[in-house]
Parts: structure tokens; sequence; C-alpha cells
């Protein structure tokens, strides 16, 4: 996928969580992330989707992306292996978690643009939520 920040296009190489295994596993046990790599949690609606950090031992940003594929919301540096949840009170239809530091270095927030390249959200086979 491509997320157009104002120093030019950031290609991130995604994993895609599109089923309630896959969104509940998502990168908890994780030892590493490349500062290219993210998982996209791709929901069955779009809402106010939470997460949480238990057992994961990587920080991270979350960037929550609208059905029109714009950044309705960010959560910068989210804290191992918390049990808080995590929410941006604005109804979401995907979800990027990238390494911690990563929206801060690119400039990513509130409106910045993304798009899917090499796949086709509406293909997929989605769980509900």
């Amino acid at each position: 996928m491509v997320i157009a920040t104002s120093e030019g296009a950031v290609v991130v190489d995604v994993e895609i969580a599109a089923t309630r295994p896959k969104r509940s596993l998502g990168l908890m046990f994780r030892d590493k992330l490349d500062p290219s790599q993210g998982m996209l949690f791709v929901f069955g609606s779009s809402q106010d989707h939470q997460f949480w950090m238990k057992n994961t031992k990587l920080a991270l940003d979350i960037i929550f992306i609208s059905e029109e594929e714009k950044v309705v919301g960010v959560i910068e540096s989210a804290r191992p292996f918390s049990t808080q949840t995590l929410s941006i009170g604005r109804p979401s239809k995907f979800a990027l978690e990238v390494a911690a530091g990563f929206c801060a270095r690119r400039g990513i927030k509130t409106g910045t643009r993304v798009a899917f390249r090499g796949f086709d959200p509406s293909k997929l086979q989605v769980d509900p939520d």
C-alpha cells in the first residue's frame, strides 16, 4: 500500500488480517517489524474499532483509515503489553499497524491519503466484526 505524505509516497509492505483469527492475533508475539512493513486490519464494517497491546512486544503506531482511503486518526507509540483499550472515537474500515515512530518520521496524520496497491480490499474475504 502507498501513503501519500507531504514528503512523497511511502510504500508499506502489508500483511493482511481480514479474518477474525488473524485480526485477534495481529502482531502479538513478534520480535521485530521492519520499518517498511506493517499489518493491515480489514474489517467488515466501518465503526470505532478498538485495539489493545496485550502480548505485543513491539511499540506500534496504529493508523485508522476510512473506506474513502483517508487517515481518520492515529495512535502513536502504543505501549507494549498494555491491556488499555485504544481507539480514536471515529469510524474506520481499516487499521494499519507499523513500528512506533513511523507516523512522526513520515508526517502521517489525520487527512493523509492512502492507496491500496497490489490488492483490492473489496475483493478480500473478510470476516464480520
